[in-house]
């Protein structure tokens, strides 16, 4: 204690001796004082970026990439062989369903309907001879049996599942009307099959040809005289088998029409004893004259596939042949696709699981960067693809609008919305933090000027933050729903700056010497 005393009074004798250097030397450490203050002060300073709570429409979103093609496209092919006199098709022309494209020299099919009409006429002669001297009585019982039978034959028709297995499940069976004109009995397979555009069906038995699957109007079955409806149009009607029975023995009038038709059957029997006539023989006839109508009939539908029509509207995309060509049956002619373009994308497994068909979706493409249209979910494959270990979905999403400029082939990105909610509380994502729970700092008691300066650059805050915890909802690239723990107009901090990283000029201090 005695050595801290005595080197205290040298110093102090030393000052005393020379008091301008002892002056300068308080000064040095008073300037590094307060400098090394403000140096030390500066740096734990913190400036905030807020942004208050707010109720927004939230969007999520998914994205994918892909190429755009026609959602129908199809190859016409000759149905017969022969020499191409006229065509109707250049690449690009658009085309109306139904319309002529290529037509075949109908020279043979002509002849073989003139030659059909000249058989009918001559077995119609024939039969109207061997009926020659028979009474006005038979000659109207024949009528009635004919009528009988046709009436049996059109017993209440019903559309059945092909497999009775399917009967009390298959419950959208189409529906049949019209008169049935074939005059003999079978069944009638109707098929239905997945297709370009859409579902198709077929037919078989006791007539052939197909069609589109429709629910708006009736089509014709075949060359039947019937007209089939389909329950629906969209894809539950694909991969079923319905069958037409003729007669339908399981219809409510089926017995009486029996009863009927072997009633008056037996009366045309006894009338034609009586009078000597050999009914077998008009029988013969009678049938003769069926099979040369139907002959005439076959002759017509054959005329007609030596004309190549379009199936539906749309523009020709190719034509393969041109006038005076022969080609064989079965040639590619042309290629027809719709306007209506698709866009066939691909998404990860993840998007693929918040994507549903029916959702809006939102198209860009490389080609026509100021393009953007709109459209809607199609189809999302059931099973993925597995490559390198990364599982993709494809999906196909229909134009609402369509533009000349995309062709098909072009590349497209797509934003599908998969969730929409609107007045919501929402809050920017790097507002909220993970601990034990998602929290959000919220600043209490602040000023407007404040909050307005710190919400376009960074403000220093009064007070400090204060920690709340929120239960947070659906969220997209920008934004969160907030669902409780915060209310509207609550300010919230986005992210911290330290020292002067800030846009903001930090409050001043006093200086040592005053403001």
């Amino acid at each position: 204690m005695e050595t801290i005393l005595n080197t205290f009074k040298k110093v102090r004798h030393y000052a005393f001796g020379h008091k301008s250097w002892a002056i300068a030397l308080v000064g040095v450490a008073a300037l590094g004082g307060y400098f090394g203050a403000q140096t030390f002060d500066g740096g734990l300073e913190i400036q905030y970026v807020l942004a208050a709570v707010e109720k927004n429409i939230i969007e999520v979103k998914v994205a994918g990439s892909g190429q755009v093609s026609a959602t129908s496209q199809i190859d016409v092919k000759s149905k017969t062989s022969g020499e191409i006199v006229w065509t109707n098709a250049k690449s690009g022309q658009e085309i109306k369903k139904g319309a002529t494209l290529f037509s075949f020299d109908t020279s043979d099919a002509q002849k073989s309907i003139r030659d059909a009409e000249l058989d009918l006429e001559s077995t119609k002669l024939a039969l109207r001879l061997s009926r020659t001297g028979q009474s006005e009585d038979i000659e109207k019982q024949r009528v009635a049996v004919a009528s009988a039978y046709t009436k049996l034959l059109n017993s209440t028709f019903e559309v059945v599942p092909y497999d009775l297995r399917d009967k009390y499940t298959n419950t959208d069976s189409p529906t049949l009307s019209g008169n049935y004109t074939l005059g003999k009995e079978g069944d009638i397979i109707i098929e239905t099959y997945e297709s370009v555009g859409g579902v198709s069906y077929r037919l078989f038995g006791l007539t052939g040809d197909g069609g589109m699957v429709n629910n708006i109007t009736a089509q014709p079955l075949g060359n039947t005289g019937l007209y089939i409806k389909f329950a629906t149009d969209d894809y539950t009607q694909n991969g079923k088998t319905w069958v037409v029975h003729i007669p339908n023995k399981d219809a409510g009038n089926y017995v009486a029409n029996l009863e009927n038709y072997e009633n008056t059957k037996s009366e045309l029997q006894r009338m034609e004893n009586q009078s000597g006539t050999s009914g077998i023989e008009l029988e013969s006839k009678e049938l003769s004259v069926r099979q040369k109508e139907n002959a005439l009939l076959n002759a017509k539908e054959n005329l007609r596939d030596y004309y190549a029509v379009a199936p539906f509207d749309g523009v020709i995309a190719a034509v393969k042949v041109k006038t005076g060509e022969t080609v064989s049956a079965n040639t590619i002619l042309g290629t027809i696709i719709t306007k209506q373009k698709t866009a066939e994308i691909s998404l990860n497994e993840i998007d693929a699981a918040r994507a549903q068909i029916g959702q809006k979706a939102s198209l860009t493409f490389d080609a026509i960067p100021d393009l953007t249209l709109t459209g809607q979910v199609r189809e999302i494959d059931a099973i993925g693809t597995a490559s390198q270990g990364v599982v993709t979905y494809n999906a196909k999403i229909i134009f609402d609008t369509q533009d000349d400029r995309v062709r098909p082939g072009m590349s497209v990105s797509a934003e599908i919305v998969a969730e929409t909610k609107t007045d919501v509380l929402t809050v920017p994502n790097a507002a909220l933090k993970s601990q034990n729970g998602s929290f959000a700092e919220v600043v209490d008691n602040i000023s407007p000027q404040v909050s307005l300066t710190a919400n376009v650059s960074a403000a220093f805050l009064p007070n400090l933050p204060r920690r709340q915890e929120v239960e947070i909802g659906i969220s997209n690239d920008e934004v969160t729903e907030i669902k409780s723990g915060l209310k509207e107009g609550d300010i919230v901090v986005v992210r911290t700056l330290q020292g002067d990283q800030g846009a903001q000029t930090k409050p001043s201090r006093p200086g040592l010497f005053g403001r």
